[in-house]
């Protein structure tokens, strides 16, 4: 699973991003969440918000500063689909 945070490098982005560290830890300890802060590349996702969370090249999270528990809910539906 390929897991990547979009923003603009803001505190709400940053939390947000500290949010899915702590989401992917209790998945599975090897796999570590991209942070993507550089906004050209932020903008090749054509976002109308951030935070944004992808996985495997689908974001499924924008706009939404979500909780660690609720990350997690969404990374154990996307690693099983």
């Amino acid at each position: 699973m390929k897991v990547k945070v979009l923003g603009s490098g803001c505190h709400r982005c940053v939390n947000f991003a500290d949010e899915v560290d702590k989401a992917i830890g209790k998945l599975d300890k090897g796999l570590r969440a991209e942070r993507v802060f550089d906004l050209d590349e932020v903008k090749k996702f054509n976002l109308q918000k951030t935070p944004a969370l992808v996985v495997n090249d689908e974001v499924i999270v924008s706009g939404e500063s979500l909780n660690a528990e609720k990350i997690y809910e969404l990374l154990v539906f996307h690693k099983t689909s």
